[in-house]
């Protein structure tokens, strides 16, 4: 699967001297795994200086930390295979190693790709443009200088459905507790 670009980003990004200059934005949702504790959310931007986007939203803006990351060509594959992003974060500060611990090595972790204009960034929303590619990490590893992770489709054969078997009068949760999902 390729990514469909608006025709003013594809014109503008092509040029040899962009007059609008992109920024990627990652935004990695971290499943700690255990049950009743919320996900966290890292949202890491490819340029020098912390900023907030979007502006204008009605939930609010959101802070985006500089942070290096380089990520592989999106290209569509022939074969039908799903696409897969080979995405590096630097590791030189470890500051990033504590998610990886407790996202459980981050697999099946959401993850979302922004192609954002840098002057685009203080328009209010909506009307601002935007790409947005969302993916799952698949695999991650790191060593002493990067992150490598693994982003791709969701495989939706993996997938069991209905996720649970429910058998009428019957019910392996403890009713009222954080997996029975019934409020008291």
């Amino acid at each position: 699967m390729a990514i469909i670009l608006p025709a003013s980003f594809t014109a503008n990004i092509e040029k040899a001297h962009a007059v609008n200059d992109h920024l990627w934005l990652l935004e990695l949702e971290l499943d700690r795994g255990a049950v009743g504790v919320a996900p966290i959310g890292v949202r890491l931007c490819d340029g020098h200086q912390q900023l907030t986007w979007p502006v204008g939203d009605p939930a609010g803006p959101i802070t985006w930390e500089p942070f290096p990351f380089v990520f592989s060509e999106v290209e569509q594959n022939q074969e039908g295979d799903l696409t897969q992003i080979e995405l590096q974060i630097d590791n030189s500060t470890r500051s990033l190693m504590q998610y990886l611990h407790n996202g459980e090595g981050l697999e099946g972790n959401k993850a979302t790709l922004f192609l954002v204009y840098r002057n685009g960034l203080s328009i209010a929303h909506p009307n601002h443009e935007y790409q947005q590619l969302r993916l799952r990490v698949i695999s991650a590893s790191a060593t002493s200088e990067t992150i490598a992770l693994r982003l791709g489709l969701p495989n939706f054969f993996q997938f069991a459905s209905p996720p649970d078997r429910y058998v009428p009068s019957k019910c392996r949760w403890e009713f009222g507790g954080p997996q029975c999902g019934y409020l008291v």
